[in-house]
């Protein structure tokens, strides 16, 4: 029961970082677009799981649904994997532009 509720409010922070996220690249859009449209098929996807509550675990029904957690906690984990790879490769890229200047 405490696992599923810990786990619950640990997806709710993860939802507020996001949403924050694109919040920050949408201030300085005009040079983070691809950003944005990198972020905006899982902010669509968290969204959609806010709203329709899918996100929370119930105790009752956590082991029939863990095989499909463990699918989309994968698919989360490479989607991330490749965002972060994006963001460091546009660091390196604005670091060195900067410094060309």
């Amino acid at each position: 029961m405490s696992l599923c509720k810990n786990v619950n409010i640990m997806v709710k922070i993860e939802y507020i970082t996001h949403v924050v996220l694109c919040f920050v690249l949408a201030i300085f859009y005009n040079n983070t677009y691809v950003a944005l449209l990198l972020n905006a098929p899982v902010i669509i996807y968290h969204l959609k799981c806010y709203f329709d509550r899918s996100f929370e675990l119930d105790p009752t029904d956590l082991y029939r649904e863990i095989g499909k957690r463990k699918k989309e906690a994968i698919a989360h984990i490479v989607y991330y994997v490749v965002l972060f790879g994006f963001y460091l490769y546009s660091f390196i890229r604005a670091v060195i532009d900067f410094e060309s200047h």
